[in-house]
């Protein structure tokens, strides 16, 4: 009986088998039912593609990304990956006045180290050239501003910008080289073309949020799938309504535009500020705070708190001029510390996982810290800053880190490299990791 029920298995993954072409034979790997539907199911898949005229159907390319590197562990703490994955949408939202703004250009920052490009789509008229230069160290080159009137004019600038540059990239045999950030600040900031011609013939508004969050949501279910595969992001500011539910008593968040912006984003970040800027003798630190509400690729609900440092310098005989910094370092250190800018449960938490790798100690004057682990001691003790900036240096730290603080690890973008080839050594990559753990795992059975 057994030796029928074999012959009878034969015969049906034969049958299988027969039903596709030469190029896209199956071959049968062993008996386990899984191991021969993925061997189908990925002979189904080529064929589709290659009826279709495209790559990436089911399985490949599309579903791939590399991270955009960022500066320090508590960024990375806070997004929960190695670095920030290129190639899809974020959302910056906040409160005014919670330096939403000045944050979307710090991610064109990061854009610009790796040999980037940056696109502003001012929506507000109220820009603020003098902090996005402080940011950006006052290259003027690194990004392109560009006044909206209207929803359109943001969307439609966002989308040829994206289009030129592609056919830029292919004209110049310059590859898919150029990071690029989009930011649109804010995505709300504006009423659609067809609500300004009605205020302008009635000198009134009258309903229209309906219209806009509408024209939104399809702008942004188009343009998702225009960043892929490339190494662009979208960044889109949007402000943060908060309010109470009159039944529950419990707070409320909502924002302009409707739900689509949330639904499109792979990640929303929102901002705070606590208190006013605290004015130093040679700058002006504002404590801000940051939290995912939503995260496609890691855990959400993360927090941290970070100091922006503003100063003046001169740069120029006679000619001062501000500069600005988020000090992501000096928060790495301050997190690793105390747990700072988390709620006293998740902060005690925190420290006791991430002690036994490294511990950090902090002076009698609260200004000052040490640590054995990066080969600092007492009477060495430095700025959070410095210690912050030592800790990038030591990789073999960070990656016990990530291990202990869930921050997963990812290929990170490589400057000058073309973003297809990156991608092709992603996949073979995640094939190697996949071959070897199901033979770990058949091994084990």
């Amino acid at each position: 009986m057994a030796k029928k029920r074999t012959t009878k298995r034969s015969s049906s993954k034969a049958a299988i088998a027969k039903q596709f072409d030469n190029e896209d034979s199956v071959v049968v790997p062993g008996k386990s039912p899984i191991m021969l539907a993925d061997t189908v199911m990925a002979a189904v898949t080529s064929k589709v593609a290659k009826r279709a005229g495209r790559d990436g159907i089911h399985v490949g390319t599309r579903h791939l990304f590399c991270a955009l590197p960022v500066p320090a562990l508590s960024l990375r703490y806070l997004i929960q990956n190695e670095g920030l994955p290129l190639g899809f949408i974020y959302l910056v939202v906040g409160a005014p006045a919670s330096f939403k703004s000045t944050f979307s250009i710090e991610i064109a920052r990061w854009h610009r180290q790796c040999g980037g490009v940056n696109l502003l789509c001012e929506a507000e008229t109220k820009p603020t050239p003098d902090l996005r230069n402080a940011i950006l160290n006052w290259d003027r080159q690194a990004i392109v501003v560009e006044s909206c009137e209207t929803m359109e004019d943001w969307q439609y600038r966002s989308y040829r910008y994206l289009q030129y540059v592609k056919e830029k990239c292919a004209d110049e045999a310059v590859g898919k080289t150029i990071p690029m950030s989009f930011i649109v600040d804010s995505i709300a900031g504006k009423v659609s073309q067809e609500t300004s011609t009605k205020i302008e013939q009635r000198g009134y508004v009258g309903r229209h949020w309906s219209n806009e969050a509408r024209i939104i949501s399809e702008f942004l279910a188009d343009f998702t799938s225009k960043l892929l595969c490339w190494p662009f992001t979208f960044i889109g500011v949007n402000h943060l309504k908060l309010g109470t539910d009159p039944d529950t008593g419990l707070p409320v968040r909502s924002q302009k535009g409707g739900y689509a912006p949330k639904f499109h984003a792979a990640m929303e970040i929102e901002l705070g500020k606590i208190g006013r800027g605290k004015e130093l003798k040679d700058c002006t630190l504002f404590q801000l705070t940051f939290q995912t509400y939503k995260n496609s690729h890691g855990a959400e609900r993360k927090r941290i708190s970070v100091y922006l440092r503003l100063w003046y310098q001169e740069d120029l005989p006679k000619q001062f001029r501000l500069h600005g910094r988020f000090e992501w370092w000096d928060a790495s250190i301050r997190l690793l510390h105390e747990g700072w800018g988390l709620p006293k449960t998740q902060a005690a938490r925190l420290v006791d996982i991430v002690s036994p790798i490294v511990r950090v100690e902090q002076m009698s004057d609260k200004k000052r810290y040490w640590c054995t682990a990066l080969d600092v001691p007492k009477s060495d003790a430095m700025t959070a800053h410095d210690l912050g900036m030592l800790l990038e240096t030591r990789p073999d730290i960070l990656t016990d880190l990530y291990g202990a603080m869930t921050i997963n690890r990812r290929p990170l973008y490589q400057t000058g490299i073309d973003f297809d080839e990156q991608l092709k050594g992603v996949e073979e990559t995640v094939i190697s990791d996949e071959e070897t753990f199901a033979e770990k795992t058949s091994a084990e059975e």
